[in-house]
């Protein structure tokens, strides 16, 4: 039931909580940079933000947006809850690419050299925001895709717990975030799969390539012991699930606990009425700086007493890192002097 500790290149600091704001946002998402402007998504909302910090909507649908992925050249590939993927044009016009009814919801994209895109799918057959039933159920059931730009659909691998992030590493293969194993792993272009970072201390989300070498990762979530003691408990895990609102299970949350039916209330959280930055949790903010060796560097941290936790996106501009937050509902700009 150990987990691994929060030390060496993951060692806590305060650098997520004191990082500047950006934009002020409900449960902010997916930002990305195309053509040298920031984008995110909220809901079913496509959000452009202005140098000032003004934020313009780009296209709002019922349908949330589950993936977005920005192009050097301005193009955005957008994917929405129900498996529909299209490409914003410079010029606003849509293309569409396909339609992945009834296979899930793509999680993360990223464009590839060719103008192709490469795409995780979290859960077969499942929506996105049912991420927590799908790691309850230890599920393995995640896949990697290639789509190209004719919109056809090429299947690199399968049978993963739960892909969240994908990029290339410029040399044909993929380097995919799987959050329940809490691992990265290299995909290459025949499907063969190899570990190349495992035992995180979170649960793994969105990656990127850093513009000087090496990878940028966000983690939405710590790993607990008592979740993974859970894990191991098959009747239990089923009666709460069968029993109990989601946001009360004891599994990772995004945003730190308000409600008096919090699970971990009563874990020597709170000494003298305030939380600890050291007490249990279930939510945090993370994101590590990944070397292409593939070995943890460094990491900012929004820890247990913090309110920026659920950090499930990040993007580079110029120098700067972003990141959404979505338990803190912003968007943070991480100083220069800290991310070089």
């Amino acid at each position: 039931l150990t987990v691994p500790s929060l030390d060496g290149a993951f060692k806590p600091n305060n650098a997520i909580e004191e990082a500047d704001t950006i934009v002020r946002w409900s449960g902010p998402d997916n930002v990305t940079v195309a053509g040298g402007t920031v984008f995110f998504s909220s809901g079913g909302a496509l959000l452009k933000v202005s140098n000032s910090g003004e934020v313009t909507t780009v296209e709002e649908d019922t349908a949330p947006i589950t993936a977005v992925a920005g192009a050097a050249d301005g193009r955005l590939a957008v994917a929405r809850s129900g498996g529909r993927i299209y490409v914003l044009q410079t010029d606003g016009k849509q293309r569409e690419l396909t339609a992945l009814a009834g296979k899930g919801d793509v999680t993360s994209m990223t464009f590839l050299d060719d103008g192709g895109l490469a795409l995780t799918i979290g859960a077969d057959g499942r929506p996105s925001d049912h991420w927590r039933r799908d790691l309850m159920e230890k599920g393995r059931t995640g896949s990697v895709w290639i789509l190209d730009t004719r919109g056809n659909l090429r299947k690199l691998a399968d049978k993963l717990a739960y892909p969240y992030g994908v990029v290339s590493d410029g040399k044909g293969n993929m380097i995919v975030s799987v959050s329940w194993e809490s691992a990265l792993i290299c995909v290459g272009p025949d499907g063969d799969t190899k570990t190349v970072l495992a035992h995180l201390p979170g649960y793994p989300s969105r990656i990127i390539r850093t513009a000087t070498g090496g990878y940028w990762l966000a983690i939405f979530a710590p790993r607990n012991q008592l979740v993974e003691f859970v894990l191991r408990e098959k009747v239990f895990r089923q009666r709460m699930m069968d029993e109990i609102e989601p946001q009360y299970w004891i599994c990772p949350q995004l945003a730190p606990a308000e409600s008096p039916l919090e699970v971990m209330q009563e874990g020597t959280q709170r000494i003298g009425g305030k939380i600890k930055p050291w007490a249990p949790t279930l939510s945090y903010g993370l994101i590590a700086r990944i070397g292409s060796d593939f070995l943890p560097q460094f990491s900012f941290h929004s820890r247990a007493n913090g309110q920026r936790h659920g950090i499930t996106s990040i993007a580079e501009k110029g120098a700067s890192l972003l990141a959404t937050t979505t338990g803190g509902n912003a968007i943070i700009k991480i100083p220069n002097e800290q991310v070089h």
